[in-house]
């Protein structure tokens, strides 16, 4: 689906920062097939317009679309970069 995509590194007060951001829509696997392909076309036909574009390049981030697979994969995988950036952050410990 829609994927917003990028990835900065930071340094500030001797700590470094990874930033990254997926987003796109989430639905649930339940979600009938027409139902996700009628999203999947909608998030593919709204990033290839010039508008959306123009103002991701605005906001500085890379306007692209994924197919469900394919995000899925990156979303599974930022997930667990996450929260293992959580977990050595200490912030795991406070729940």
């Amino acid at each position: 689906m829609a994927l917003y995509s990028g990835r900065a590194v930071a340094s500030a007060q001797a700590f470094s920062s990874v930033a990254t951001t997926a987003g796109g829509v989430i639905a649930p696997a339940s979600t009938p097939p027409v139902v996700t392909a009628t999203l999947e076309k909608a998030c593919a036909d709204a990033t290839a317009r010039t508008e959306y574009k123009a103002i991701a390049a605005r906001l500085n981030v890379e306007a692209r679309y994924m197919p469900g697979e394919a995000f899925r994969k990156l979303f599974d995988a930022d997930s667990v970069e996450n929260a293992e950036a959580i977990r050595r952050s200490g912030l795991a410990a406070n729940r």
